[in-house]
């Protein structure tokens, strides 16, 4: 079976698996002591407008995923790959994104108030035009982002900041000087 059509039938059965009120995709077992977890393989699904509220995909693989306006709110995507994933005007409220790869992703305008990004990399990704309110940025990694003027005073008191982090929209009233003082 080549891995695109298996990766159709991986896509239709979470939905499906979803719409019967199942919201642990992310299987867990214990080998040799340890526990593992199995988590689904979407990359680059086409899985725009869907709504996911409360769904753990733990670890989950979805790289290059579209998920244009999906609805994410709640969700369980630590430890995720979300490198290049198209997720702007996603609602990801409340969602925990810890430790999440979004490399490359593209957020813009998506809903991420309340959202934990603790140590979560956005290298290279989009965040212009995102709410971001009560959302934790602990140690997250933002070099390269393309950020909204004004994002990183506000998100100071959350965020450590890299001293080679460079934004693409200079903030004009707020100095990498002013802000590495704060840390």
């Amino acid at each position: 079976m080549s891995r695109q059509k298996f990766g159709l039938e991986a896509a239709a059965h979470l939905l499906a698996e979803y719409k019967t009120g199942k919201r642990q995709f992310a299987d867990r077992k214990e080998v040799g002591g340890v526990i593992q977890t199995e988590a689904p393989d979407l990359s680059g699904m086409d899985l725009r407008n869907v709504r996911l509220k409360w769904v753990v995909l733990t670890s989950a693989n979805l790289f290059r995923a579209n998920l244009h306006s999906a609805c994410l709110g709640r969700a369980e995507l630590n430890q995720a790959n979300l490198q290049e994933a198209n997720l702007s005007n996603a609602d990801l409220s409340y969602a925990n994104l810890c430790r999440s790869d979004l490399t490359d992703a593209n957020l813009q305008c998506a809903n991420l108030r309340n959202a934990i990004l603790i140590d979560a990399d956005l290298t290279g990704a989009d965040l212009r035009g995102c709410q971001f309110d009560g959302a934790d940025f602990t140690g997250a990694i933002i070099k390269d982002a393309k950020l909204p003027a004004g994002l990183l005073a506000n998100l100071t008191p959350t965020l450590k900041i890299n001293r080679d982090t460079s934004v693409h929209n200079p903030i004009p009233d707020v100095t990498m000087e002013m802000l590495a003082s704060m840390e």
